[in-house]
């Protein structure tokens, strides 16, 4: 896998844990992930609230590189993470 389809992977999977029917916010206590990508700098932030995003609440998890700086390694250590947060969500709601 080499970085763009790192980086896809990882916007897909942030898709799939959030849903695209479901204000996260709104819900609340489940998992939410938020992604700035800032591609004039090949900047990309992953941040992940284990239970809800809340105003003033820290991120459970960040991710924070630019892409151009940093190797593959790096980004698929996000995608593991995320697959791993995608597995919890599908089996909570199971």
């Amino acid at each position: 896998m080499d970085k763009l389809e790192a980086v896809q992977e990882i916007m897909r999977l942030a898709v799939a844990i959030n849903g695209v029917d479901e204000d996260r916010f709104a819900m609340g206590r489940k998992p939410c992930v938020m992604i700035h990508f800032a591609g004039h700098v090949t900047g990309l932030m992953v941040n992940v609230y284990y239970n809800g995003m809340d105003y003033g609440k820290k991120p459970d998890y960040v991710f924070d590189a630019y892409i151009s700086d940093i190797e593959v390694a790096k980004l698929m250590k996000c995608v593991r993470y995320l697959e791993k947060l995608k597995e919890k969500v599908i089996e909570e709601a199971a």
